[in-house]
């Protein structure tokens, strides 16, 4: 995994320095990701926090004001439901909707309490622990980095997301920090971006031919 990590970033360089959301706006941003591209989740992210600034008001919010707002997203008519939801529970278990309490907690104890919450799955938690200023050693895993996984026999040919975070998490080196864990993902999300699509992958111009199986094949293929 350190040996696709480092000709990975001999390709696309190092991850951009971005500003952290604070956990709970990462939560939400994280609900509004799911299958949906990154430009159009940033937009309906700060759509949905302009109508609800500091999230004030976000848990009365009805489906037809939420739908509103995040129409553009893959998922919204689920959406538009679960995050009123999971925000009201939040705030009816910590008195408001604020996930700092979570920056002592062990990261699977924290992760298993977020994938309790209504529409949160293993990606979304994740995320929000990885990406957001909590900065938890947790991997965030998407389509992609499951992909490129496979192809790579990192994991079995049929494991899924949830499958893959334990076999994935387990390859990596035990001096990385949250940082460099994101910077992974950011890497494999890149890739799969790229060169390793789901059809016509450029395997010839890979960064990882010839100790990829999957890209050995096609070349030979091809």
């Amino acid at each position: 995994m350190e040996a696709v990590h480092r000709r990975l970033e001999q390709t696309f360089g190092r991850k951009p320095e971005a500003p952290r959301l604070d956990p709970a706006s990462q939560f939400i941003h994280g609900m509004l990701s799911v299958r949906t591209r990154d430009e159009i989740s940033r937009d309906v992210f700060q759509r949905l926090r302009r109508r609800f600034p500091d999230w004030k008001g976000l848990e009365e919010a009805s489906f037809e004001d939420i739908w509103t707002l995040i129409a553009d997203i893959t998922l919204a008519e689920k959406y538009a439901r679960y995050i009123p939801r999971a925000v009201q529970i939040i705030i009816a278990l910590r008195s408001t909707f604020d996930l700092d309490f979570l920056h002592g907690w062990p990261a699977d104890s924290a992760q298993q309490w977020l994938e309790r919450l209504p529409g949160v799955g293993v990606k979304i938690a994740a995320s929000t622990l990885n990406f957001s200023t909590l900065q938890k050693r947790i991997l965030v895993i998407d389509t992609h980095h499951l992909r490129i996984a496979r192809r790579l026999k990192l994991v079995g040919p049929l494991a899924s997301i949830e499958e893959g975070y334990p076999l994935l998490e387990r390859q990596l080196p035990a001096d990385w920090d949250a940082g460099a864990f994101e910077e992974h993902h950011w890497l494999m999300k890149r890739l799969g971006q790229t060169f390793c699509t789901v059809r016509n992958p450029s395997c010839g111009q890979c960064p990882l031919r010839g100790s990829c199986v999957h890209t050995s094949h096609y070349v030979k293929a091809g």
